[in-house]
C-alpha cells in the first residue's frame, strides 16, 4: 500500500511539473503526499465503501479507453523504431565487449524488480471471497479473466513504449524534471502539454483507486485473522461497524502499520529524510539541546 500511494504521489508531482515547468520537487512533498494518499483510501472505505461497486465500474472503464488512448499515441505519433534495436541494443552498458556483459546482466536483474510490481495483487479478491455471492463459481473467473486481460494489454503497452523511445532523446528522458520518464516519453511524442496533462491525469486516477483496493483487502485480511483470533488484540480488530459492515478499528490500525513500519517501502522515509524541513528540525533541536548543555 504505501508503495502504490508513493507511486501515486510521483504522479502528481510530474503532473505539477508537467504544469510549471519551473517546478523543483523536495522530499517533503513526496512525504506528504504519500500521507495524504494512504489517509484518502482509508477515510474512502470508512465511509464512503458503498459507492465502491460504481466506482469500480468507472475505473475499469478509463482503464480500458485509457489504455487505448496511450497505445494509439504511441502507433500513431511516435517514432518506430526496428525491432533489432529495441530488443538487442543496450545503450551506455557496451554489452558487446565482454567485460562489460557482467554489469548488463546485473542491470538486468535489477530493473526487472519494478515492472515485476505490476504482475502482484492478483490475490487480493481473494480476502473478498467472504462477502462474494457463489465466490468458488465467481471469485476464480474474476481473477483469470482480470489477469489474462491485464497481462495482455501490458504486453502490448510496454512493447509501444519502448518502441517510441527515440534513442536521441534517451538521456533527456532519463534527466526530466518530472521524475518520471513516461511523462517525457508521452510530451516527446504528443509535442503537446495538453495531451500530456490529460494523461497525466488518468494515471493519477488509477493509482489512486489502486490505494483504495489496497486498503479494503488489507482490512478484510487483517479482519479474517482477527475474528480467528490470530492476532493480537482480536477483540478490538474484529469488530465491525454496524452502518455500513466495516472493520474501522482494522482499517486505523492498517492506516498506523502503513506509516511506521512500511515506510521504508514506500521510500517515504527516504523522502523524510531528503527534505529541507527534517534537516530543519534537526538543526532547530540540536541548536537547543547545545544551549541546554551550556
Amino acid at each position: 500500500m504505501p508503495l502504490i500511494s508513493y507511486t501515486a504521489a510521483q504522479q502528481i508531482i510530474a503532473l505539477i511539473a508537467t504544469c510549471q515547468a519551473d517546478f523543483v520537487w523536495q522530499g517533503w512533498q513526496g512525504a506528504l503526499l504519500t500521507i495524504a494518499f494512504v489517509v484518502f483510501a482509508i477515510l474512502f472505505n470508512m465511509f464512503a465503501i458503498n459507492k465502491m461497486p460504481l466506482i469500480e465500474g468507472l475505473v475499469v472503464t478509463i482503464h480500458l479507453f485509457g489504455f487505448f488512448a496511450f497505445v494509439v499515441i504511441f502507433w500513431v505519433l511516435g517514432p518506430r523504431e526496428p525491432a533489432s534495436r529495441v530488443f538487442t541494443e543496450f545503450q551506455g552498458m557496451e554489452a558487446h565487449r565482454p567485460e562489460r556483459l557482467g554489469k548488463l546482466r546485473v542491470a538486468t536483474l535489477v530493473a526487472v524488480v519494478g515492472p515485476s510490481a505490476a504482475l502482484i495483487g492478483a490475490d487480493a479478491a481473494v480476502h473478498l471471497a467472504e462477502e462474494l455471492k457463489d465466490a468458488s463459481y465467481i471469485l476464480p473467473r474474476a481473477m483469470v479473466s482480470s489477469a489474462l486481460m491485464n497481462y495482455a494489454t501490458a504486453f502490448i503497452m510496454i512493447i509501444s513504449f519502448v518502441s517510441a523511445i527515440d534513442p536521441a532523446l534517451l538521456d533527456d528522458v532519463l534527466a526530466t524534471s518530472t521524475g518520471q520518464p513516461w511523462v517525457a516519453v508521452i510530451r516527446h511524442v504528443t509535442r503537446s502539454q495538453a495531451a500530456t496533462i490529460a494523461l497525466a491525469v488518468v494515471m493519477c486516477f488509477q493509482f489512486t483507486f489502486t490505494s483504495i483496493n489496497q486498503a479494503t483487502t488489507s482490512s478484510r485480511q487483517l479482519w479474517a485473522f482477527a475474528r480467528d483470533k490470530g492476532v493480537p488484540f482480536h477483540r478490538f480488530l474484529s469488530k465491525v461497524s454496524e452502518r455500513d459492515g466495516v472493520p474501522h478499528n482494522g482499517m486505523i490500525n492498517i492506516a498506523f502499520h502503513w506509516l511506521s513500519t512500511n515506510s521504508r517501502d514506500s521510500g517515504l522515509r527516504d523522502s523524510w529524510l531528503n527534505s529541507d524541513l527534517l534537516d530543519g528540525n534537526i538543526r532547530s533541536a540540536e541548536r537547543s539541546r547545545i544551549r541546554d548543555v551550556r
